[in-house]
């Protein structure tokens, strides 16, 4: 394998993974382990889990994590951050773990075509991510969704999402069945911009209860997710955004994005219904 000292960060490596074995091998040199970079045809991307739960906790040091497949028949990854259910002998135990990835800024994920969970939670172990700054998921068809509602209040630096061609994606924020940890009101305090692209069974960002609020949101595109009919399910809250980019063009956001979307959808299958009957009836005639 081979490895090149992070300059700024003596003992801290940054990881390439150009046909080399897999990192699972390597388990001690995750402490270490500053960035991942794994793409094409890379033996990495062909376990079936990428860091297994007893792994987590030595990521402490990880802060880019960039991975690319390219042939569906070797790029096996199912699941990026293991965390495994608790035996039935364990589930009268009310105690929950979090892991904190402290110092993750970027994630990048395309064409992972057997990806089915970036990171799982559950009732006990729950995932932090405080310095998330980035986010971007391409061409991943299995993928159901992005984060779950007991993540989110992690977020806190979060600034881009991209999410795009994830043909079963239904959800961005999925709420955990079982979950007693429900939040009244979630706060992206620096999330700027939201893009979501042809994801055709979306049918919202977050389907729970919780409001959202978003002071820096400013950007919004929501192109080809014809089953999005609203944004939450609570009231959002997003006094910086003053345009929506939809597939139905451009348009200024007077109202909250709900509202939006809701009414723009009805304008824009109306429309469609009126110049298809239009056809119809002029070539009856």
């Amino acid at each position: 394998m081979n490895s090149t000292p992070n300059m700024i960060k003596p003992l801290l490596y940054s990881w390439c993974f150009p046909n080399t074995t897999n990192l699972v091998q390597f388990p001690w040199s995750f402490s270490n382990l500053v960035e991942v970079d794994a793409q094409s045809d890379d033996k990495f991307l062909r376990s079936r889990i990428s860091f297994t739960c007893n792994e987590l906790l030595n990521l402490k040091n990880l802060e880019k994590l960039h991975m690319v497949g390219v042939n569906e028949m070797i790029t096996l990854v199912e699941e990026v951050f293991e965390v495994v259910e608790r035996k039935n002998a364990d589930e009268n135990l009310e105690t929950q773990s979090v892991v904190v990835f402290e110092k993750l800024k970027n994630v990048i994920l395309e064409n992972l075509f057997n990806l089915s969970h970036i990171w799982k939670t559950n009732r006990w172990i729950v995932l932090s991510f405080p310095n998330l700054t980035t986010v971007s998921v391409t061409a991943c068809p299995l993928l159901g969704h992005v984060f779950t509602c007991c993540m989110v209040g992690s977020l806190l630096q979060l600034q881009e999402l991209h999410i795009s061609d994830c043909e079963k994606m239904d959800v961005i924020v999925k709420q955990v069945e079982g979950s007693e940890a429900r939040l009244a009101k979630v706060v992206f305090p620096c999330l700027k911009s939201i893009t979501l692209h042809n994801l055709p069974n979306v049918k919202g960002f977050c389907l729970g209860k919780e409001d959202f609020l978003w002071p820096s949101l400013d950007t919004l595109e929501i192109k080809d997710c014809p089953k999005v009919t609203v944004f939450t399910c609570g009231q959002s809250t997003t006094p910086e955004l003053k345009l929506i980019n939809a597939t139905f063009g451009l348009c200024h956001a007077t109202e909250d994005p709900n509202s939006f979307i809701r009414t723009k959808q009805e304008e824009f299958y109306i429309s469609l219904y009126n110049e298809m009957s239009y056809e119809n009836f002029d070539v009856s005639v």
